[in-house]
Order: C-alpha cells, then sequence, then structure tokens
C-alpha cells in the first residue's frame, strides 16, 4: 500500500522454445504489461530445459504428474495426430518441436500451475 492506495501490478507467464526440443516457462511482474511480459521472457529464456522427443515429434511414453492441484496426463500419439490439448500446453508442445500429442488436465487448471506441472514431467 501507499498513500495513493494499492499500487496495480501486472503479472505474465511466457513460454518460450526453439522448436527442436528447448524450451523454457517464465514467470514477471512489473507495473505495466510490456514490462511483465519482458521479464518473463527473460526468465523463460533462463530457465531453458532439454526436452527428449521421441523419433523427433513426440514423447516416449505415457506420463501424469501432479502440481498443486492440477494434474496432467500426456500421451505419445501416431504419425499425423497433431496436438490435442489444452491451449497451455498445446504452446509448450509446439516450443518444444513436439508435433504428436494428446494432453488433458483434471483439477484446477492455473495456467501456472499446469506449465510447471507439464516442463516437469517432460
Amino acid at each position: 500500500m501507499s498513500g495513493k492506495g494499492k499500487n496495480e501490478s501486472m503479472r505474465a507467464v511466457v513460454v518460450a522454445g526453439n522448436g527442436r526440443g528447448l524450451v523454457g516457462v517464465g514467470e514477471g511482474k512489473d507495473a505495466n504489461a510490456g514490462g511483465a511480459v519482458k521479464k518473463a521472457f527473460q526468465n523463460a529464456v533462463k530457465n531453458f530445459d532439454y526436452v527428449e522427443r521421441f523419433e523427433g515429434r513426440t514423447i516416449a511414453t505415457t506420463v501424469k504428474g501432479k502440481f498443486s492441484s492440477s494434474t496432467v496426463t500426456m500421451r505419445p500419439r501416431p504419425p499425423g495426430f497433431g496436438l490435442r490439448a489444452p491451449p497451455s500446453i498445446h504452446a509448450l508442445a509446439r516450443s518444444a518441436g513436439i508435433a504428436d500429442l494428446s494432453a488433458s488436465i483434471e483439477g484446477s487448471t492455473n495456467e501456472t500451475n499446469v506449465l510447471k506441472c507439464a516442463m516437469g514431467m517432460l
């Protein structure tokens, strides 16, 4: 709190990747949206991690993980199936270069928790 009342703050979550296995998730906070996105992108690049891809297009096996109250299940799919997943996981998979995958979320659909869970599983 300040003498003028509450201080307004913006928050952003960004997924960044090179499309060939490197992917990162970053969070940023700032007084304006542009600054929050810039900080989030910088944090995503700092958090780059390599994702192992099966045949260069999907994950090797079905995985299920939990973070906070979000449970994510990701399944490999045959060539040409495409990405059938919630928007946050779709962005993460596309950034990592995964082309054939299906995923589902149980429990909380909070994007930050879902992305942290998915990154931990990959």
